[in-house]
């Protein structure tokens, strides 16, 4: 791919309005494209023109998208090839990876701009990798021909090799992390709409149970549930795209104890768990990512015994680090700090391998039964938090971690449970989403309240009813991943309409969304799921008291 020429691309699709309008936006970018309409043509076009990207539909007539894929993954696997496909079906993106797609669009690409970045990335990728290949072969031949003349600095040179194919993986696991970001966005978009159901539902229940009722206490375990899952969601995506998290001083200890209750619960006697859990000083964390750290070692421990059982201990204590144990770990100074140790009685780590265990990807479990994600993000969380983390292990006698995290002088601030106000109203809101199940919550709850509702499940139904109501309206409620108009072009047609209808966002997935082009967009508040009914009914009463001039003829509803 030279700069001399234009880059060629090939768009396979079977329907020739996505084929033309990808080849349109393509030459517009300065792009020389090559269309087609089933994978067999393109198949025969790509091996007579040998295009520098192809772009491929997943599911097509007699030929299908995996098959062109795998076809050309075995021809060139050096050219990019880019799946697009409109069934939104996580094991299909998962599977085309796996195959050697370098990246999955979803159709359809209403925001063009996705495509071009996609094509970008994909070019500049190959780029890179040929330069790369380039760069080794040169670099073989020049170790090559030193060796030759001068065998004393053998050592030196294949020292330099092995540093040259280790950048090699880290690139690769940098473009694996890449994916699993994207990939990542879409699963906390669906996973958050399920969380809100269960939220919601748990609430409906919880209001239409009798006082005193023992399922009320059931309810609020799901409502607990749920928020752990909800943060849980946040780590994900934490780690696949390195977002930095808000710090605080908090006690470990509450959360090692609360992660060792459900740790005995579902791990079996013939493990002993054995633990000594002393308070020690705060440190800056978080509790969630805290209770990832203990649920994730000490699983490893148990399926290291899970066969022969054993025994596993968890131990917490306060310790004073010294200068000389300090000197010996990169990440640590001398000072007091939470010591965390976890020990098994299993199986043990091969020597061999006990360097590469915190590496991403790298497992010593059987396909399917692990990730190799575990321990690297242990580690990545210690890290972030001024920490280290250390590791003994002995072939058949057990393995042993242990997680220093610096104590700080900041008072712990634990959360303090409140009781949920639910504020009545008697507006009229218009409630916009594609998933029934979170229209019915939310028309649920907010009947519940006092308020009437009017209810759509198309963004566009929802548009051409505000046009026919809009004086009868008080406030919009809409989802913003929508099938036809998004819930951020439905709130600036909306507001064209009329410009002082309060708007509120709902979303799973903020990424995209920053405060300047929901202001341009007319919404006044992004409300993120999965969102408690306090908090819905918090929000809407304050802006529509905003609305009336601070005016409030409701009343709170505690429960």
């Amino acid at each position: 791919m030279g700069n001399d020429k234009k880059i060629t691309i090939l768009s396979i699709d079977d329907e020739a309005s996505i084929r033309e309008s990808f080849a349109a936006h393509l030459e517009d970018d300065g792009y020389h494209t090559l269309i087609a309409e089933d994978g067999s043509v393109g198949l025969e076009i790509f091996q007579r023109d040998h295009p520098d990207l192809v772009l491929v539909d997943l599911r097509m007539k007699e030929v299908d998208g995996l098959d062109v894929l795998e076809k050309v993954v075995k021809e060139s696997p050096e050219t990019p090839i880019i799946v697009v496909s409109g069934t939104g079906n996580i094991r299909d993106a998962i599977y085309a990876l796996r195959l050697g797609a370098w990246n999955y669009l979803l159709k359809p690409i209403e925001d063009m701009s996705i495509l071009t970045h996609a094509v970008e990335s994909a070019l500049e990728r190959a780029r890179l990798l040929n330069e790369s290949r380039e760069h080794q072969r040169h670099l073989e031949e020049a170790v090559a021909e030193k060796t030759r003349e001068l065998r004393l600095s053998n050592e030196e040179l294949q020292q330099e090799i092995r540093e040259r194919k280790k950048l090699q993986e880290q690139l690769v696991q940098a473009q694996k992390m890449e994916s699993i970001g994207t990939l990542a966005g879409g699963i906390a978009h669906d996973f958050n709409n399920i969380l809100t159901s269960i939220v919601g539902f748990a609430y409906l229940a919880k209001m239409n149970s009798p006082k005193g009722s023992a399922g009320i206490d059931f309810l609020d375990r799901v409502a607990e549930a749920a928020n752990r899952a909800t943060d849980l969601v946040k780590q994900i995506l934490t780690f696949s795209r390195m977002d930095n998290q808000e710090l605080l001083p908090i006690m470990v200890w509450p959360t090692v104890k609360e992660a060792m209750k459900l740790l005995r619960a579902s791990i079996p006697t013939t493990i002993e768990i054995r633990q000594n859990i002393a308070p020690t000083g705060n440190v800056m964390a978080d509790p969630t990512q805290v209770y990832q750290i203990v649920m994730n070692l000490c699983t490893n421990a148990y399926h290291s015994m899970q066969e022969t059982g054993g025994v596993l201990e968890v131990d917490l204590q306060e310790v004073i680090i010294d200068a000389d144990f300090a000197s010996m770990h990169v990440n640590l100074k001398p000072g007091l700090y939470a010591s965390l140790s976890i020990r098994d009685t299993g199986q043990g780590i091969d020597p061999t391998i006990i360097d590469r265990i915190f590496d991403p990807y790298f497992t010593t479990k059987e396909k399917g039964k692990g990730t190799g994600l575990g321990l690297s993000v242990v580690h990545g969380i210690v890290r972030r938090y001024g920490g280290t983390i250390t590791v003994a292990s002995e072939l058949t006698k057990g393995t042993r971690f242990i997680i220093y995290l610096p104590v700080v002088k900041d008072e712990a601030k634990p959360a303090e449970k409140t009781a949920e106000s639910l504020i009545r109203g008697n507006e009229t809101v218009l409630v916009v989403d594609d998933e029934k199940s979170m229209v019915i919550i939310n028309r649920e709850m907010l009947e519940s309240l006092g308020y009437k509702v009017i209810s759509c499940l198309d963004s566009r139904d929802a548009l051409k009813m505000f046009r026919e109501r809009h004086d009868k309206i008080d406030l919009v409620l809409t989802d913003m991943t929508m099938p036809g108009m998004t819930g951020l072009t439905l709130a600036r047609e909306i507001v064209k309409i009329r410009h002082d209808i309060p708007v509120i966002l709902v979303t799973g997935f903020s990424e995209g969304l920053n405060d300047e082009v929901i202001k341009k967009a007319g919404v006044r508040e992004l409300l993120m799921k999965p969102y408690t009914p306090d908090k819905l009914s918090q929000i809407i009463r304050n802006i529509l008291d905003e609305s009336h001039g601070g005016q409030s003829p409701n009343n709170s509803d505690e429960s």
